[in-house]
């Protein structure tokens, strides 16, 4: 047997004394009545009352002001209450117990439980699970659950749980698996790794090919190719350097005062970089002083305004609203409260009481907002705080002006060991001087090509290391989708036997029960879950001018048989038809046959499943087993209100209402 779930009773608070209340039977209930009586109505205030997402009638916002449903769940008889004008929680009470079970949000926060985790636990199905939709992973609801509990009417004879949108197709598919219990905890976390790894292969598949195409356009050598050239490069630079070593050691270029002039010049270089790094740290520090004097400046001179207006507006008293020049209501603010702005005035403002017009002049008993001509602690502290930033901008004024003076020091002391280390080493015209010179400029070239090398290496093995991780991207994610493979067989393997079951069944109802025209075979495609006829998808084919209500209403039913024939599956034996006969025209016989189909299963497993169906009437040759509940214009499904007739409403769908007679 399926999940048991239950509509018990709906009871609606209007502004009547009076609460409208209507109780629902086990098994078969039929609504029948005219177009805007109320009979899609009653079913959009169950969805309310359950926490979802309902269309209103004007009615309905305009009269009800609470919706209270009684259901079963599980092994939970429940009472769900949601107000109408502030719907934003469910309040949930134990029927048997008669314990208050806690406010559940509609729409809750991230660490806050929500009454459709809620409704999903007391019925026992998991809460947990998850699917991929446009891209972003989303956890399965009971809103999304109830997609397979109503049948509305826009889909009778149109869809299946709107197979037609393309996007929401994952969660469609999720929620059927996740109902026969072809999903687990396990599956989700699988599908969430593979959609990571998938994602961390398209961005390295991004970077990998923006940085092919940088190397190509900058016509990048090989890697080896580069190595190679390091290698001949480095020789050549190591010989000039040997014979740098062996001129300047023959022409005496390395005595000790050279030496020493040298350590000098590198010593006062780093000094002066020293220095403007110490430079640019007390820029930045400055620049955050400006800021913050202009912050305190700007909150000084808005307490001064604040001051002023105080001042200027606290002996008025206001009996139009100075914004739009609507007359002050005197009562239209609670005691303790200011008449303008509605809110309640502090405690160390001293109560003053209601004047009249003739009583709004200034006398001894009123205390203005603020003292005039005293400062406030904030002012004070604001004022400190602004005169100590202006002696901190000051200092490190004096501080820049001590470091550019110690700095133009240093670029001289630079400058003079410069001129000094250059007329020391200059050509003196001796031999050997000018080929020191020559091997000098050529190891200079040396040294840049092997740091020119160096570097295209270095953008080489970068440019390498994107491919690298490109692999290892792709192949987790190719890994992590063959897990994910592996656990779907495994769970398609133990239950092998659903789709033959609900094929069985199906092609039963159409062949036999329904005797749908023009069908020879009907099947359940065990791929996208939807119905087959003759091989083709069952919204492709045609009878009757496109009629597909016996294809919809029986996939609907076959799922429910058998779920209700089977323990193991999690799925609500719950049902709620919306106009079967819609589009049905003349062939009364099929809806009858649909009619006695429904009412059979229904009194079969009268204590496991629950179906609701909605009509503007009965087939012709069908005979209830029991008293439908009929809504007319004099009896609406909203009884505690008077129904407009025909002519003043729209129905849920959005249809208007024909007066009776007129064609």
């Amino acid at each position: 047997m399926s999940i048991l779930f239950r509509v018990e009773a709906l009871e609606l608070h209007t502004d009547k004394e009076r609460h409208d209340r209507r109780t629902f039977r086990k098994g078969l209930n039929l609504l029948i009545g005219d177009p805007g009586a109320g009979k899609s109505t009653l079913i959009e205030l169950i969805r309310f009352g359950l926490g979802m997402k309902a269309q209103q009638t004007p009615v309905v916002e305009r009269s009800v002001e609470r919706v209270t449903v009684e259901i079963v769940a599980g092994d939970h008889r429940l009472g769900l209450a949601r107000a109408v004008r502030t719907p934003g929680i469910v309040e949930v009470v134990d029927l048997d117990s008669q314990e208050a079970l806690g406010e559940y949000p509609v729409v809750p926060d991230q660490d806050e439980i929500g009454i459709g985790t809620a409704l999903l636990r007391w019925l026992g199905v998991p809460s947990d699970i998850e699917v991929t939709v446009n891209g972003r992973r989303k956890v399965v609801t009971f809103e999304h659950v109830w997609e397979y509990m109503h049948v509305p009417q826009f889909e009778i004879d149109h869809s299946i749980a709107r197979h037609d949108v393309t996007s929401l197709t994952p969660r469609r598919k999720r929620i059927f698996e996740l109902l026969f219990g072809l999903v687990d905890e396990r599956l989700t976390t699988l599908e969430a790794k593979v959609d990571e790894t998938k994602g961390k292969r398209r961005d390295a598949g991004a970077h990998l090919q923006g940085v092919q195409a940088l190397v190509e356009r900058a016509a990048l050598p090989e890697q080896h190719d580069l190595m190679n050239e390091l290698s001949e490069a480095e020789q050549h630079r190591q010989r000039l350097l040997r014979t740098d070593e062996r001129l300047r050691s023959s022409l005496g270029a390395r005595d000790d005062r050279i030496v020493a002039l040298r350590g000098l010049l590198t010593a006062t270089r780093n000094t002066v970089a020293r220095t403007d790094e110490a430079l640019q740290r007390l820029e930045q520090t400055q620049q955050q002083r400006r800021t913050r004097s202009e912050e305190l400046a700007a909150a000084l001179a808005r307490l001064d305004r604040v001051r002023t207006a105080n001042v200027l507006l606290a002996p008025i008293e206001f009996s139009q609203c100075p914004r739009c020049l609507q007359e002050l209501d005197e009562h239209r603010a609670e005691p303790e409260a200011c008449r303008l702005c509605l809110q309640d005035i502090p405690q160390q403002e001293p109560h003053r009481p209601r004047r009249t017009p003739h009583e709004r002049s200034g006398g001894p008993d009123r205390l203005p907002l603020a003292v005039p001509g005293e400062a406030t602690a904030q002012e004070t502290q604001l004022s400190d705080q602004s005169e100590e930033i202006r002696l901190l901008l000051i200092q490190g004024e004096q501080e820049r002006a001590t470091l550019q003076s110690y700095r133009s020091d240093l670029l001289e002391e630079l400058r003079e060991l410069e001129a000094e280390l250059d007329l020391l080493t200059s050509r003196l015209g001796f031999p050997g001087s000018e080929e020191l010179a020559r091997v000098a400029e050529q190891l200079a070239g040396a040294t840049a090509e092997v740091e020119r090398i160096n570097l295209l290496l270095s953008t080489a093995e970068h440019a390498a290391s994107f491919a690298t991780a490109y692999e290892v991207a792709v192949e987790a994610w190719t890994d992590a989708k063959e897990e994910l493979s592996r656990h779907q067989e495994y769970l398609e393997s133990t239950s092998s036997t659903l789709f033959s079951s609900l094929t069985e069944i199906y092609s039963a109802l159409l062949l036999d029960s329904f005797t749908a025209p023009n069908v020879r075979e009907a099947l359940i495609y065990s791929r996208d879950f939807l119905p087959y006829i003759d091989g083709k998808k069952f919204d492709t084919v045609s009878i009757s001018g496109g009629n597909r209500v016996p294809f919809i209403v029986g996939y609907w039913l076959a799922l429910q048989s058998v779920a209700l024939s089977s323990p193991q599956y999690p799925f609500p034996g719950f049902l709620i038809l919306d106009s079967p006969q819609k589009s049905l025209g003349p062939l009364q016989e099929l809806s009858t046959k649909m009619y006695r189909q429904i009412q059979a299963m229904a009194a079969e497993r009268e204590e496991t499943f629950q179906i609701f169906v909605l009509d503007t009437d009965l087939p012709r040759d069908f005979t209830p087993s029991r008293e439908p509940i009929q809504l007319t214009y004099r009896n609406p499904g909203i009884r505690s209100i008077r129904h407009p007739g025909p002519g003043a409403v729209h129905t849920v769908e959005g249809e208007p209402v024909e007066e009776p007679g007129i064609e």
